[in-house]
């Protein structure tokens, strides 16, 4: 594996040039005064669609997600297990596509 080596000025000055690497899956080594800081890699096994992620579907889901937390902090919900809330929240999330 090819490392390329990256100062934080760098980082700083050329975060484009930076990211376009790790979406080209390029490694870094992030130097911070002359030593190894970090090592700066893109994630594994990352689904395509979570780059390029719909802020309306963040949004929705956010919202149906304080929905059901305010339920539960109310004590609407019939059942105050959390794994039951959040299994009503899948089936909602299901039932919206």
């Amino acid at each position: 594996m090819n490392i390329n080596t990256i100062s934080v000025k760098q980082l700083r000055e050329n975060f484009g040039e930076l990211k376009s690497g790790l979406e080209e899956g390029l490694t870094y080594l992030l130097i911070y005064r002359s030593r190894p800081l970090a090592e700066i890699k893109p994630l594994i096994n990352m689904p395509p669609d979570v780059r390029q992620t719909d802020k309306k579907k963040i949004k929705s889901k956010l919202r149906q997600a304080e929905k059901i937390l305010k339920k539960f902090n109310e004590g609407r919900s019939h059942d105050r297990n959390p794994e039951v809330i959040m299994s009503q929240f899948v089936i909602q999330d299901r039932l919206s596509h």
